[in-house]
């Protein structure tokens, strides 16, 4: 069929334009949406990856948190939409707010729309288990496990760690208590020590026998509260004690030199003995000594008797592991160190944990004037100490006593008697040096 337009038809460009437009309009509407949406979320049970239209198509975050992944994560809200949070079920996560709405048209966050009970956002994880101390060891040595509970928990991403029970916080124990645990840091509560001991607490001291005594043994890993200058209280970890001195590292401890200093100690099992109180049982995973000067290192550690709790602390289980200055310290002596003795020490007697003298940074029969060299030096030394057993370990090798054995990991070293030197082969057990299992 066919139609002819008359004169008039002249505006019929004009209203194919208007039709045009119409259409247009039209098709936009049709593809927008064409009423609020509403969104479901369900952490412990959903999905990021669908449709979250639905409760039994829930995403586990909801849109605005870093976590969300997929449509959840892609998803853009407009005025108008709600996103429904599970009844009953905890939110972990930080939300913030994608997209804008109105006032006639607000963007709504609920809890209260799905479920029987109100959804809960909550910054805490449930603990592991809780259960009474099954023994002293278990639950650090505290005098009174029977009436202590051991608690295990998955630990946090954030280094602030808070327990929570049903009468609210749990404070770390601490001595001397203050009036209110929530104020742990007021002066006002710790104890004193004169201004002629701060030349000693500067270089890691405190004679403290009231402390001492409380501890029992058990200094190791309790933190020390310290008052020094600016007003300001800072904390250094304990490394252990000798008999009423307790020992830590100082860094820039700076306590006032015009007036008395205060200081608490924090955080031991042996402190708690009040409801309401905790303190962490942590252990360090091993002990690491870098290089340095080995007379310097061999007169610190005797200086603030550490090398004793160095030798406890490996006959206990804890690895120990040493690079140049110690490795040199953790043989029997020092006496092939590669260092100058720039220090007075009490004595050449090292840690003992390992049953040779060892030299580190031996050289390599590549460069075979310093390996002559050293061997030769080495050779001279068992001359004059013929019961000893020198161990010469070459850069980018690694030797391993595990279980009374010895063994070298990788790389090459050697090893001096009296009667001649070998080589050692990597994998190869060193009977020589057998040492009691541990």
């Amino acid at each position: 069929m066919t139609a002819m337009l008359p004169a008039a038809g002249r505006t019929a460009p004009r209203a194919r334009k208007l039709a045009a437009i119409a259409l247009l309009s039209v098709l936009l509407a049709a593809c927008g949406r064409a009423s609020a949406a509403t969104y479901y979320v369900d952490f412990a049970g959903g999905s990021d990856t669908a449709a979250g239209t639905s409760a039994t198509t829930a995403w586990k975050h909801a849109p605005g948190d870093r976590e969300a992944s997929g449509r959840a994560g892609g998803a853009e809200l407009r005025a108008g939409d709600t996103v429904r949070f599970r009844g009953g079920v905890a939110y972990r996560g930080t939300i913030r707010m994608p997209a804008s709405g109105s006032a006639a048209a607000p963007i709504r966050y609920v809890g209260d729309e799905w479920g029987t009970a109100p959804a809960i956002f909550d910054g805490s994880d449930a603990v592991a288990t809780v259960e009474r101390c099954p023994d002293a060891v278990r639950c650090g040595n505290a005098t009174n496990w029977a009436q202590l509970s051991l608690i295990s928990f998955k630990p946090p991403s954030t280094a602030l760690v808070k327990f929570f029970d049903d009468t609210g916080i749990l404070y770390q124990g601490q001595y001397p208590a203050p009036p209110d645990p929530f104020f742990s840091d007021d002066i006002n509560s710790y104890a004193k020590f004169p201004v002629s001991a701060g030349a000693r607490v500067r270089g890691g001291e405190l004679e403290w026998p009231e402390a001492a005594k409380r501890l029992a043994g058990n200094a190791e890993g309790t933190e020390l509260s310290i008052w020094v200058q600016a007003n300001q209280v800072v904390r250094r970890t304990l490394v252990g004690a000798r008999g009423n001195v307790l020992v830590f590292i100082p860094g820039d401890v700076n306590p006032y030199t015009d007036r008395d200093g205060r200081y608490a100690i924090v955080g031991s099992p042996m402190l708690l003995d009040a409801a309401g109180q905790k303190a962490l049982l942590e252990s360090a995973d091993g002990i690491f000594i870098g290089g340095g000067e080995t007379f310097v290192l061999l007169g610190e550690l005797y200086r603030t008797g550490q090398l004793e709790l160095i030798r406890q602390r490996v006959a206990a289980g804890v690895p120990y592991g040493g690079s140049s200055a110690g490795a040199n310290v953790a043989g029997l002596l020092i006496g092939t160190t590669n260092d100058f003795p720039v220090a007075e020490i009490p004595s050449r007697k090292a840690l003992g944990i390992f049953p040779a003298v060892i030299n580190p940074h031996h050289p390599t029969p590549e460069t075979k004037p310093e390996f002559d060299g050293r061997a030769g030096k080495i050779k001279i030394y068992l001359q004059f100490n013929p019961a000893e057993n020198v161990l010469g370990i070459a850069e980018k090798s690694a030797v391993r006593l595990h279980d009374g054995r010895v063994t070298l990991e990788c790389g090459q070293a050697w090893l001096y008697r009296t009667d001649g030197v070998r080589a050692l082969a990597v994998g190869e057990p060193v009977p020589e040096l057998a040492a009691p299992k541990s």
